[in-house]
């Protein structure tokens, strides 16, 4: 996660609860992903991990309020995914960086983890219930 992000965090003094996974847990979930989306090993491991990805996502939305607050909630009411049936998501930012959330979080802080003026685009990965979500600055949305 970008270091400004957690200065804004700092400074309006919230305790948002994340971690960043390390090299072999990045591993790890890239493992995951890489098994739901039926790609190969190699090709995981390089910089165009979101376009052999996209590739493999077979739904896509327009969701236009992605940048705003309620952004997550409502990209959760979109695709009609009950928070209490997953605990845990992973904002893979890139092929090298993920963060690991609790719903919850990405629920009431959304507005402090993405930004739509910097972030382009990353991928969701609700693991508990096997969902992998593309979102993309302008309200693209892809689903698996």
């Amino acid at each position: 996660m970008d270091a400004f992000k957690r200065q804004i965090w700092e400074k309006d003094n919230l305790n948002l609860e994340y971690s960043s996974l390390n090299n072999l847990q990045t591993q790890h979930i890239l493992y995951k992903i890489e098994k739901l989306c039926n790609i190969s090993v190699d090709s995981i491991n390089d910089a165009t991990i979101f376009i052999k990805i996209c590739k493999r996502l077979n739904k896509e939305y327009i969701l236009l309020n992605i940048n705003e607050k309620d952004g997550f909630s409502d990209l959760c009411s979109l695709l009609k995914l009950d928070m209490r049936q997953t605990s845990t998501v992973y904002v893979v930012w890139n092929y090298n960086e993920i963060d690991k959330f609790r719903a919850s979080v990405l629920h009431y802080y959304w507005n402090y983890i993405w930004y739509g003026a910097s972030d382009e685009m990353c991928l969701l990965y609700f693991s508990d219930i096997e969902v992998l979500v593309m979102i993309t600055d302008y309200g693209n949305i892809l689903v698996m």
